[in-house]
């Protein structure tokens, strides 16, 4: 079996998996974001011939929705090869986000064509490999497929490098941090859609109710994008001057992990968060919204906590009675990486890509 895997640099990670832990060879080409025509146009070359070639591949795993793999993508069928597309996140609610705000012709004649080519992709393809259930079914609602075209197939993580730290090493990156008398809240997010970071508004009036009872507390936010601007002043709006709040920016998220005492999720927009994976691998407990996706990464009260993001109340009543009980967070994050482990590591994800292909041989 022989794959042909096409995506931009950060599919890296998925072929690193793959190559360990499946005995299929994979064959890489990367799509630069930003390239020059003449680049794109040696790349569209370069990818032609290996469809083309004598030792064609079995299966061409697109991950990247633009031009070159939709043109490519009919070139594949129609040599009778096998065509896989990987779906990360919610590209119709991302895109008509996007168009919602101001923006120059060029600019929405992009994000259209960006969700044409998308569902033209999804519905020509072979097979759709989601992250997430909620995903497949996202794209069933979008496009049409029938349900039992897709297989979900979530992203891993390397639950080495996320292991837990003992109390003296949590206590050494507090330290690192300039942070080590303080009692860590992390959330770290992506800022360039608004629908995804608007929720953690609701954290704002808990925390300021929080830190009345726990001076120490601190709530760092970590993240960078389009909007981070106009939530750092809504944000703003629902704190005390005193209360302490720290935003780093991007930030190193093994470190800020390793440091914190839970982290926090909440979120209107997400096909699968690495972040909140990664945080339950370090044994952390991750208080979230129920949003589908996280779902699919948290039980809720048994590996993490699914709260309503609105209900201040009982945000409030779980995040202090967690603060005030080391012994349930030793639990609940213990179970977390067993959790995570089964689920998300690089052998899990590995072995249903496997499973996958056998279905087609």
């Amino acid at each position: 079996m022989r794959v042909f895997f096409v995506a931009t640099e950060r599919g890296r990670k998925t072929l690193h998996a793959l190559q360990r832990a499946c005995n299929v060879k994979i064959d890489f080409f990367e799509i630069i974001i930003g390239a020059s025509v003449l680049t794109r146009i040696r790349e569209l070359g370069a990818m032609l011939r290996c469809l083309m070639g004598k030792n064609s591949p079995d299966v061409v795993l697109w991950d990247s929705f633009s031009v070159s793999p939709y043109l490519l993508g009919k070139v594949a069928r129609r040599r009778g090869i096998y065509n896989f597309v990987r779906l990360r996140g919610d590209v119709w609610t991302e895109v008509r986000g996007k168009l919602q705000v101001p923006q120059t012709l060029g600019e929405y004649a992009k994000q259209r064509t960006i969700l044409w080519i998308a569902t033209r992709m999804i519905r020509e393809c072979d097979l759709l490999l989601p992250v997430s259930q909620f995903l497949g079914d996202r794209a069933v609602s979008e496009t049409g497929i029938n349900p039992a075209k897709y297989r979900p197939l979530s992203t891993y993580i390397d639950t080495t490098w996320f292991a837990p730290d003992d109390a003296a090493e949590q206590a050494a990156v507090k330290t690192e941090h300039g942070i080590n008398d303080k009692c860590v809240i992390l959330t770290i997010t992506n800022f360039n859609y608004w629908d995804k970071v608007e929720p953690l508004l609701h954290f704002a009036p808990v925390y300021r109710e929080l830190v009345r009872i726990h001076p120490n507390l601190i709530w760092v936010i970590g993240g960078r994008g389009t909007y981070l601007t106009r939530f750092q002043t809504k944000l703003a709006a629902n704190l005390d001057r005193e209360t302490p709040l720290l935003q780093p920016g991007w930030l190193n998220a093994k470190s800020w992990i390793r440091a914190c005492d839970l982290f926090l999720y909440f979120t209107g927009l997400d096909g699968l968060p690495n972040v909140a994976i990664e945080a339950g691998a370090a044994g952390k407990v991750v208080i979230a919204n129920p949003h589908p996706a996280m779902r699919e990464i948290i039980r809720d009260q048994e590996t993490g906590f699914l709260i309503d993001s609105e209900d201040h109340s009982a945000v409030y009543t779980l995040t202090n009675r967690l603060l005030t009980s080391p012994a349930l967070r030793q639990e609940i994050g213990t179970a977390a990486r067993i959790h995570i482990q089964e689920q998300f590591s690089v052998q899990a994800v590995a072995a249903r890509f496997c499973t996958i292909l056998d279905e087609i041989t």
